[in-house]
C-alpha cells in the first residue's frame, strides 16, 4: 500500500483509482470479525484522499458529505488526527466555495494558538499550511500567502514530496510576483527545470501557462499561444482539474485578442459547461467585456484576470512578428547572441549580415518595450515589467489582511454606512438584497440603486480593506 506521503501527491486519476482499491480494502477489513479497529490513521487518511481528489474536481457536495461523514463518526481513537483532517478540509470547502466569511472565520480561530500548527497532526502539516497559504490568497493578503507556502514547502521537502514541494515553491513565487511590478522570469526557469527533472507535469504546466499570462501582457499573442497549447499538452493527463480549465480559458483569450474568432466560440462554449465558479465567472466576461476597453469593476475573479482588464493592452504599440518571436524565445530561457540569430534566421550564413539584423530587432524591440531585455553575459535575458499595476489598483489588491476589530469601524462609520456594516459583518448579500435591507422603504429602483453606490463608494474610502465583493456578493473581513 502506498503511504499517506505518497497519496498526497498523486495526480487526480491516480489517485481515485488508488482510493477505490484502498476502500475495498477497508470495507473488507471491517466485515472481519477478528479486526474491530474503526477510526484507524488508515481510515482518515483514505476520508481526506477523497476530500482532496473532490476538492481537485470541484465537487463540492461529495466534499460536503466526507467532512459530514467524519464529524458524524464514531469516537475516534486518534482524537488529534481527526481534528487535523477536519480542519483542514472545512478549509479547503471554504476556499474552493470563495466563502470569505468562514475562511476568516477559521483563520481567526487558528490565530488563537500559537504557532497554529500547534494542534495539527505531523505528517498534516504541510498540507495545511498550503491550504492556510490558499486561504489568504483569496483574502488578498499576498505577504502571508507567500509566507505559508514557503512553510509548506519545508514540510513537504522534510517528507520527500518533491511534487508538492514544486507546486509550494510555484504559489510562493506566484504570490510574491503580485507585490512588485517586474517579474524576475529566472525564477521560473529554475523552477520548470526543476519540474523536468522530477517529471512534475501538473507544476511544468503551470510554469508554462503564467509564461503564457506573461507574453500576453508583453503584447506578444503568438508566443503567448504558442506557450499555452504547450502548456495543455503538459497537462492532457488532467483534463478535469481546474489548472486545465484556466489554461483553456487563457486560450480562449488569447483567440480573442488574434481575433481567431470560430476557434474562440467554441472554446467559450466548451468551457460553459464547466463546474468550477472560476471558470464559469471567466467566460462570463468573454462573453460580455471588450478587454481592451472595459475595465473589470467587481474583482470576482483571481488577480491575473483582474489585471486583463486594469491593464490597457491596446495602449501598448504594435509588436512586429519577428519581435513578438524573439520575446517567446526569450520566455523559455535565457539565449545567446548566436542562438538568437540561428532560431530568427536559419537560413542565413553570413555572420555580418545577421550581426546587423539582430541589433536591428534589439533595437526596435527596446524602443516598444524599454525594459524587457537585458544582456547579462554571455546571455540575453527577458525581464517582464509590462503589467500596469497602477498604485490605486495595487493598493486594492495588495492590501494585507488585518483584523481590525467592529470599535475600529465604528468610530468612522456614520448612520447608513454601520447598518451596512453590521448587516454584512454577520452574512453576505448581493446588491439588490442590500437594497432592501438598508433601505426597507419603497422608492424608485433608480433612487436606491444610486444611493446604494455611493453608501458602498462611501464605506470604501473610510475602510478600503474591509469591504469585499466576490463572485456577485459583498463580505465584511
Amino acid at each position: 500500500m502506498r503511504s499517506i506521503y505518497e497519496l498526497f501527491q498523486l495526480p487526480q486519476k491516480t489517485l481515485e483509482v488508488e482510493l477505490r482499491t484502498l476502500s475495498l480494502r477497508r470495507a473488507a477489513s471491517k466485515n472481519d470479525p477478528n479486526n474491530a479497529e474503526l477510526n484507524t490513521p488508515l481510515d482518515y487518511c483514505i476520508e481526506y484522499c477523497k476530500g482532496l481528489a473532490a476538492y481537485l474536481s470541484g465537487d463540492l457536495s461529495e466534499l460536503s458529505n466526507i467532512i459530514n461523514e467524519i464529524k458524524g463518526g464514531a469516537e475516534s481513537k486518534s482524537p488529534r488526527l481527526r481534528e487535523s483532517v477536519l480542519l483542514i478540509l472545512e478549509l479547503r470547502f471554504a476556499v474552493r466555495e470563495k466563502n470569505l466569511n468562514q475562511i476568516q472565520k477559521i483563520i481567526s480561530d487558528l490565530e488563537k494558538l500559537s504557532p497554529p500548527a500547534l494542534a495539527i497532526e505531523e505528517s498534516y502539516c504541510g498540507e495545511f499550511y498550503f491550504v492556510l497559504a490558499r486561504s489568504y490568497e483569496l483574502l488578498l493578503n499576498y505577504e502571508k500567502a507567500v509566507a505559508n507556502y514557503k512553510l509548506a514547502a519545508q514540510h513537504y521537502k522534510q517528507q520527500k514530496l518533491n511534487k508538492k514541494y514544486l507546486k509550494s515553491l510555484f504559489n510562493a513565487m506566484i504570490n510574491k510576483h503580485y507585490l512588485n511590478d517586474i517579474t524576475n522570469i529566472d525564477e521560473y526557469h529554475e523552477l520548470l527545470r526543476a519540474a523536468i527533472s522530477e517529471r512534475d507535469r501538473s507544476v511544468i504546466g503551470s510554469v508554462l501557462l503564467n509564461l503564457s499570462f506573461q507574453m500576453l501582457f508583453s503584447g506578444a499573442y503568438n508566443s503567448a499561444l504558442r506557450i499555452n497549447i504547450k502548456c495543455l499538452r503538459f497537462l492532457r493527463f488532467e483534463t478535469k482539474s481546474l489548472n486545465y480549465h484556466l489554461a483553456e480559458l487563457n486560450l480562449a483569450h488569447i483567440y480573442y485578442l488574434l481575433e481567431y474568432y470560430t476557434e474562440f466560440k467554441k472554446l467559450v462554449n466548451h468551457l460553459d459547461k464547466s463546474n468550477y465558479p472560476e471558470i464559469k465567472a471567466g467566460v462570463q466576461l468573454l462573453k460580455t467585456f471588450d478587454f481592451n476597453e472595459r475595465p473589470l469593476k467587481d474583482g470576482t475573479l483571481t488577480l491575473s484576470w483582474t489585471w486583463r482588464f486594469h491593464k490597457k493592452m491596446s495602449s501598448l504599440s504594435k509588436l512586429s512578428e519577428l519581435e513578438d518571436k524573439l520575446l517567446g524565445y526569450l520566455t523559455l530561457a535565457p539565449r545567446t547572441r548566436g542562438a538568437m540569430i540561428s532560431y530568427l534566421w536559419p537560413e542565413l550564413s553570413k555572420e555580418e549580415s545577421s550581426n546587423d539584423r539582430i541589433k536591428k530587432t534589439l533595437s526596435r524591440l527596446k524602443s516598444k518595450r524599454p525594459h524587457s531585455i537585458y544582456y547579462d553575459s554571455p546571455y540575453y535575458k527577458l525581464k517582464i515589467n509590462e503589467i500596469d499595476k497602477n498604485i490605486f489598483l495595487r493598493n486594492d489588491l495588495i492590501a494585507p489582511m488585518e483584523v481590525r476589530n467592529s470599535t475600529d469601524a465604528r468610530s468612522i462609520l456614520v448612520g447608513d454606512e454601520l447598518k451596512l456594516m453590521e448587516l454584512l459583518s454577520s452574512s453576505s448579500y448581493n446588491f439588490y438584497e442590500l437594497i432592501e435591507k438598508v433601505y426597507p422603504v419603497e422608492h424608485s429602483v433608480d433612487k436606491l440603486t444610486n444611493r446604494l453606490k455611493n453608501l458602498l463608494l462611501r464605506v470604501r474610502k473610510k475602510c478600503p480593506h474591509r469591504l469585499h465583493y466576490r463572485e456577485g456578493r459583498y463580505y465584511w473581513v
